[in-house]
């Protein structure tokens, strides 16, 4: 998770607290590479704020929330709000459309956190939402060592951070991390922005009436948000695993790991410069590398990483760009390539590749290689102030793997943590 630098600090204490209880309090509540995720028709919502997902496809759950007399309230709240945007935005002479209005205020988040986590002790539908989708999905893995109640409120605080955070950059204009690829392309102010914003209101409160989902107008606003700016990276290759990873993910069930030295080869991808398409000059020299090793039998898979990223809202993702040339250049099977589509970073180039070879049955006690550039490489391995592990720390809350080695100049073997799999709220083009 990323966090502005005055709670980096004590975000970082608190999460080592919690992964460590994980780790040793918690072996049958782990979660587990057999889940299936529950899939809805709100794709960004099912990547992006999962919990949401689960509440709406819940019947019994979301007749729970609405007995509740607090979550009700902040219902009817989210709703009149709704019917005052569509009024207000439709007006001819409204100059702006207000829809950040729909954000849940500091203390509606933490009521619902309270309300959800007493509801956990007494109602047998949402008791079974934690074990069976929260737990087994490892989409809350830094929360893992709470027990259910606590486990059902932070992961509330989460999908809230992340619905929230899609408002202040999508709607509001505030900087994300990095602002040369992940920011709004516009004047959110302008005219012709607002008068879109007021279409998205008329049609959002014509969708989301009569569903039972009460926190409807705020969640699907925000996912419509990322479909009004054409930032919906985090769907585009949804369902991935039984999707474009099928073929290989087939493959791994037969797969002997003992057979190999490493699970996997992962070739970070590198951002196009200027006059460069499909894949950078670099790109493919890491991949002929990546491609010798994987013949050497040194792993049964290539993974490339690399969402749509550089240059800003470019068309091409750097893993199916790279995914192609392996398989059409080099002669490298569909079945030995995953691709990440996501990563935007050279820290989710990492977490990325532990949570697809989780979901493949790889051994989380075996050792994948990260074969790239020569400083890219020592970057991973580096653990010094200026390296991946620390900025993995800043950046994401954890570092999604360890006992980093170098083993060439151009690889680095290393370690994957299940951290990996915790969803990310600050980072709704890749959570």
């Amino acid at each position: 998770m990323r966090f502005s630098s005055g709670n980096r600090a004590a975000v970082a204490l608190a999460f080592t607290a919690v992964t460590a209880a994980a780790v040793i309090s918690c072996p049958a509540k782990a979660q587990s590479r057999h889940y299936q995720a529950v899939r809805s028709g709100e794709p960004l919502r099912d990547r992006i704020a999962y919990l949401l997902t689960l509440l709406a496809a819940d019947s019994k759950a979301s007749e729970a929330l609405a007995r509740d007399p607090a979550l009700a309230l902040v219902g009817e709240r989210l709703a009149a709000t709704e019917r005052e945007l569509i009024a207000v935005c439709a007006d001819d002479k409204a100059e702006l459309c207000p829809v950040e209005k729909l954000m849940l205020t500091g203390s509606e988040i933490d009521a619902v956190a309270a309300a959800l986590a007493r509801l956990a002790g007494s109602e047998p539908a949402l008791q079974r939402l934690v074990q069976k989708h929260l737990r087994s999905s490892g989409r809350y893995q830094l929360h893992a060592g709470l027990d259910d109640a606590a486990l059902l409120a932070a992961a509330w605080k989460d999908a809230a951070l992340a619905v929230n955070r899609i408002y202040r950059l999508y709607a509001l204009g505030e900087k994300p991390a990095y602002p040369a690829i992940d920011s709004l392309d516009r004047d959110p102010k302008a005219a012709a922005f607002q008068g879109r914003l007021a279409e998205l209101v008329a049609m959002g409160g014509a969708r989301t009436r009569g569903t039972g989902d009460i926190f409807a107008p705020w969640s699907r606003s925000a996912m419509d948000l990322l479909t009004l700016v054409q930032r919906e990276e985090a769907a585009r290759y949804e369902p991935l695993d039984s999707g474009a990873n099928r073929p290989a993910n087939t493959h791994a069930r037969g797969v002997d790991w003992k057979r190999f030295r490493y699970t996997a080869i992962l070739v970070p991808g590198n951002g196009l410069a200027a006059g460069e398409r499909a894949v950078s000059p670099i790109g493919e020299l890491r991949l002929k590398l990546a491609v010798e090793r994987w013949r050497q039998g040194l792993a049964p898979f290539i993974i490339v990483s690399g969402g749509h990223a550089h240059p800003n809202r470019t068309e091409f993702s750097e893993a199916v760009e790279m995914k192609r040339l392996l398989v059409m250049r080099y002669g490298v099977p569909e079945r030995a390539v995953l691709i990440d589509p996501y990563a935007r970073h050279t820290t989710t180039n990492l977490r990325n590749a532990v949570r697809l070879l989780f979901r493949a049955g790889a051994p989380m006690d075996r050792t994948f290689l990260v074969t790239s550039s020569p400083w890219q490489a020592s970057y991973v391995a580096e653990a010094g102030k200026t390296g991946l592990i620390e900025r993995s720390k800043r950046e994401l809350g954890y570092v999604p793997y360890r006992d980093a080695s170098m083993v060439s100049a151009v690889d680095v073997a290393v370690m994957p943590d299940v951290l990996a799999l915790q969803s990310d709220p600050e980072e709704p083009l890749d959570p």
